[in-house]
């Protein structure tokens, strides 16, 4: 029995939990596969079909949705914020930081290095959950489930600078609070293992991250649903 995280969104906020959405009509696209493979990116594809799913079986849908309604709404991902600008290599950038954040987010081993695993039988407190996420990161992060049962969990980020090369420093949560009972379940999932499987407690910082900060004032945090 291997857990297996869904990677579901990446999206800005105006730091008290609401957030613009599709940003700009003329740059809502319909073939979100064709633009990253045009752009030579096979193994953010591939890692992609593997992890970022839609429970309905049909990812490329559900990723023109996360493009059109968050991805656009990222200033610093603008046409005009490029100096040499190639048509959609802003939808490339958008879902390979989305990725690379992804990949430093084990939430997995945050869970086991406290003795939290996936149990059928089980139950664990949301305080103790909360806890071992919040460890590794030194910022608490948000919780939801779904009839008790663990669903998602929320990754926040200030960033300094542009999305694409800026500082991603761990904030604490805004708007919606974790909706989760005292007593939750973590329910294993069936699957096969990954190809790789990042064994630290910790996890490995994103390029160019920094020390965890407090919400700020301006753009907005930028969250990560996994």
């Amino acid at each position: 029995m291997y857990q297996k995280v869904k990677l579901t969104l990446c999206r800005p906020d105006n730091c008290d939990g609401t957030y613009e959405q599709y940003c700009d009509k003329s740059r809502e696209y319909d073939n979100v596969t064709a633009i990253i493979s045009a752009a030579g990116k096979t193994d953010l594809l591939s890692y992609m079909n593997e992890y970022w799913k839609d429970y309905q079986g049909d990812d490329e849908s559900f990723w023109e949705h996360e493009w059109d309604k968050h991805g656009t709404c990222i200033s610093t991902l603008e046409p005009g914020c490029y100096d040499n600008y190639s048509p959609q290599q802003e939808v490339v950038a958008y879902f390979q930081k989305a990725v690379d954040l992804f990949k430093t987010l084990d939430s997995y081993a945050f869970l086991a290095a406290k003795g939290i695993t996936p149990s059928s039988t089980t139950t664990y407190s949301s305080a103790s959950i909360m806890e071992a996420l919040a460890a590794p990161r030194g910022v608490e992060v948000t919780i939801r489930c779904r009839n008790g049962e663990l669903d998602e969990i929320w990754y926040f980020f200030n960033v300094r600078g542009s999305v694409e090369t800026g500082e991603f420093v761990p904030t604490q949560p805004d708007g919606a609070k974790s909706n989760c009972p005292a007593d939750v379940k973590y329910l294993p999932k069936t699957g096969t293992p990954p190809s790789t499987t990042v064994t630290s407690s910790t996890g490995t910082p994103p390029t160019g991250t920094s020390t965890p900060g407090s919400p700020f004032s301006g753009k907005g945090t930028l969250p990560v649903t996994s």
